[in-house]
């Protein structure tokens, strides 16, 4: 899972589904209207079978 949240404006993009861990790499598509603000970045991860999941990860702060 992949989410980017904009405090100021409270607007989130989010990926419930993304790519499988062995490929090592997704995209995140960020809206035009959430590309002018400090964007705080999540990820965590999910079992195949959506049994298991991890805590999720804070990975930083994001100014686009």
């Amino acid at each position: 899972m992949l989410l980017a949240y904009a405090p100021m404006s409270k607007h989130k993009s989010f990926k419930n589904s993304s790519a499988q861990r062995r490929e090592r790499s997704d995209i995140l598509k960020i809206p035009p209207y959430m590309r002018n603000e400090p964007l705080e970045i999540y990820m965590s991860f999910v079992s195949d079978e959506r049994l298991n999941a991890s805590t999720s990860q804070y990975l930083g702060r994001l100014e686009i």
